[in-house]
């Protein structure tokens, strides 16, 4: 007998999102409105709560509800790219400068979760970058060798000393690894859900269920119609990454949504080491839970245009086939799996490649942080104390140029 799959993110069934709301009615003016509540929506108004400035959190669904709880938990350092292929395409002062941002923001929400002791399963036990091919073999052992000239400390598995670390028998396309020691999982929800809890006991004004009609600068700030009636405020966050453009018209043809799909298993007997593992340049990645449960996503390459410009939340039976599929074939020793949930996750890609983080050209009054082009977790929580920092001071130490809104008009 075969169960049916839940379609909602396996995450999102340990928390319960629809606390993260208050009871108050929603203020006609704010100094600060965010609109958009995953993890750079959150980590802007934990960083604006900690400096005293008044806000106003807005999310057309439950806080937290988007790809910041539907992605796989995983903690990356870096880009989807192979370094090698990165610097190729980009050079390597740019290539750093993106993996330095990574890392910083990753350092600095692993020192937020203990610091404010948020219980969200969090492991940093490093990262596999399994090869599926000798060409990608190639890549990876490039990629460890140019990672360790810059000073980033990075090591060669190869196929012998990855199948003693599996103790199973190893699948016959994987070959050698890269393994990076800095990375991390984590259950996503339990994040998003411990920072609004969080901002909720400091009496933070957060909104779930506001629907944004129009956005207009006038000469004091800018006015908000939603659902809920009229918002004026100083300073405005567009956080909304895969969905900004349908805030902004700045955002089109810059960040363009993609739909991401995800699989989860029930609790298996065996384990695989607690880290998180990544194969076939990126488009295959998985971690096994505390629980021993399989989170799993992927397979974007075997959909029609790669998902590029989905918005439809339902999962794409094909997809999950696929998924399923892999994971019978790559962990056949730990057959049979029972599938239970299936969902999807929408990103944000920019058209370069580069997260977009600033001051929108010309403007003064509004700013935004997005277009992560899938690795929002290890971007976004930097970006949000970023924003905040502009918005407290004018100004940031962070080097984000390469970033700037504005490069799109050069």
């Amino acid at each position: 007998m075969t169960l049916p799959i839940a379609e909602i993110s396996y995450w999102q069934t340990t928390v319960n999102l629809a606390k993260l709301r208050n009871s108050r009615p929603l203020p006609e003016h704010s100094d600060v409105v965010i609109l958009g509540g995953g993890i750079t929506g959150l980590s802007t108004a934990c960083w604006l709560q900690q400096a005293g400035i008044h806000f106003v959190l807005l999310d057309q669904n439950w806080i937290g509800s988007g790809a910041s709880s539907r992605n796989a938990g995983l903690l990356l350092a870096g880009t989807a790219e192979h370094f090698v292929r990165l610097v190729a395409a980009v050079g390597i002062s740019e290539a750093k400068i993106l993996w330095d941002y990574s890392i910083k923001n990753n350092s600095l929400l692993e020192d937020f979760i203990f610091q404010n002791k948020i219980d969200c399963d969090f492991r940093k036990e490093g990262s596999l970058f399994i090869a599926s091919s000798e060409s990608e073999a190639n890549e990876l052992l490039e990629s460890v060798k140019l990672l360790r000239q810059n000073g980033y400390g990075s090591e060669w598995l190869n196929r012998k000393e990855l199948r003693n670390l599996f103790h199973t028998e190893l699948y016959e396309n994987f070959g050698g690894a890269r393994f990076y020691e800095k990375d991390a999982t984590f259950n996503p929800a339990k994040l998003v859900y411990g920072m609004g809890e969080l901002l909720l006991k400091q009496r933070a004004r957060l909104f779930p269920g506001v629907k944004v009609h129009t956005i207009s600068e006038t000469n004091d700030g800018v006015t908000i119609q939603t659902s809920r009636g009229q918002l004026d405020c100083h300073m405005l966050v567009l956080a909304a990454n895969g969905y900004a453009s349908f805030l902004h018209p700045y955002f089109q043809q810059k960040i363009e949504p993609v739909r991401g799909q995800v699989i989860a298993t029930k609790p298996v007997s065996k384990t695989i080491p607690p880290m998180a593992m990544l194969t076939n340049f990126g488009y295959e990645y998985w971690q096994q839970t505390p629980g021993r449960q399989f989170i799993m996503g992927g397979m974007r390459w075997s959909a029609e245009e790669a998902d590029v410009g989905k918005l439809e939340e339902k999962p794409d039976p094909k997809l999950r086939e696929n998924l399923q599929n892999f994971l019978n074939s790559a962990f056949a020793d730990f057959r049979p799996f029972t599938f239970t949930h299936n969902w999807t996750g929408i990103m944000g890609f920019s058209v370069d490649g580069f997260p977009i983080i600033g001051k929108l050209p010309g403007r003064n009054t509004i700013l935004t942080a997005g277009g992560y082009t899938g690795h929002g977790m290890s971007f976004g929580f930097l970006s949000g104390k970023i924003l905040a920092g502009i918005i407290k001071s004018g100004k940031t130490e962070e080097n984000i140029q390469l970033f700037s809104p504005g490069r799109f008009l050069v």
